[in-house]
């Protein structure tokens, strides 16, 4: 237990350190921390023939909200203009009301430009012409598969890992488990393989339709997936790129926790100086618990000492008593 208290110790002052130097509050970590899970734990988008059509209606929507906000602005522009103001409002009332507004009309524009270059078209066509477009359905469709593609090779990497880490110190019968395992691994290679073949076809499809001319104006052709060396997961392998497909994960700029250094190395100190504390926390319930059965265990030695005492004495009363009893 000192071991480890010291030890948790060194920890913690080296995180507080590092959290000091980055001069970075640990509200904003936090915030990052859960931007991040959120992101990277969401849901695989599933492949439908919808997907296309249910992006043109959310931007269409968004459009719709953004409209109504605009017609507000410009009420609430009005009545600073003429002061004359509606109802108990007043003019901090108005403002205030009025920079709301913007910030939400901003926030869904970027929204809605997100969601274009999800689509990939030109901002000048109109959206409900492509509302049932076979082009965005099939690529829609094929960034779903992409994703999912990528993922599970992720995933086969990671479990390769921890088979190999834990192969390094491992026993007859752990090997045994680890062949096991890296057998069930392997055994998921051809599905991904079939994944990728459907990729490809629909690629190719894509292909085709702006080969006829059915795609929208500067649609790009993606690139397919090589099956060949498909499982290695190189830095520039194609499979992490999306070209043709979108061009950005992320609404505007790239948030603080994937590209930020500085963030990300926050977040790092930041959850180590928790662990930290769950450490200490727990070895201070386990300390105590030990001080606790030491209390009970002395003072049961204790009251076995003092009732070793009585029956020492009771005997030698009774050896008197035999001996007086004897003359």
């Amino acid at each position: 237990m000192h071991r480890k208290w010291v030890s948790c110790r060194q920890r913690k002052a080296k995180a507080i350190n590092s959290l000091d130097s980055l001069n970075i509050s640990k509200d904003v970590l936090r915030a990052e921390w859960a931007a991040q899970i959120k992101e990277q734990t969401k849901p695989l988008v599933r492949r439908s023939a919808n997907l296309a059509n249910k992006a043109i209606e959310e931007i269409l929507a968004l459009k719709t909200t953004i409209h109504s906000y605009k017609t507000d602005m410009i009420r609430l522009e009005e009545m600073l203009e003429t002061g004359q103001y509606e109802g108990d409002m007043d003019a901090g009332e108005a403002t205030t009301q009025h920079e709301e507004l913007q910030s939400k009309c901003n926030r869904f524009q970027r929204s809605i430009d997100h969601k274009r270059s999800a689509l990939d078209v030109d901002g000048r066509l109109n959206l409900t012409k492509l509302l049932n477009n076979k082009f965005l359905q099939v690529r829609m469709n094929a960034l779903a598969l992409k994703r999912r593609i990528r993922s599970r090779l992720t995933q086969r990497k990671f479990e390769l890992d921890g088979v190999e880490r834990a192969y390094r110190h491992s026993t007859t019968s752990a090997n045994k488990l680890r062949v096991h395992a890296e057998t069930q691994i392997k055994r998921k290679e051809p599905g991904i393989q079939n994944l990728c073949k459907k990729y490809n076809s629909l690629c190719a499809e894509l292909e085709t339709l702006i080969n006829q001319g059915s795609a929208p104006r500067g649609a790009v052709i993606p690139h397919i997936i090589e099956k060949e060396g498909l499982f290695q997961l190189d830095v520039d392998d194609e499979i992490w790129q999306d070209v043709g497909l979108q061009e950005n994960d992320f609404d505007g700029e790239i948030p603080g926790w994937l590209g930020d250094d500085d963030v990300r190395e926050g977040i790092k100190s930041l959850l180590e100086l928790d662990r930290c504390e769950e450490e200490e926390r727990r070895l201070c319930k386990e300390r105590q618990a030990i001080q606790e059965w030491m209390l009970e265990e002395w003072q049961c030695v204790s009251e076995a000492i003092n009732a070793c005492g009585m029956l020492i004495r009771f005997y030698r009363w009774f050896e008197l008593i035999a001996y007086i009893i004897a003359l």
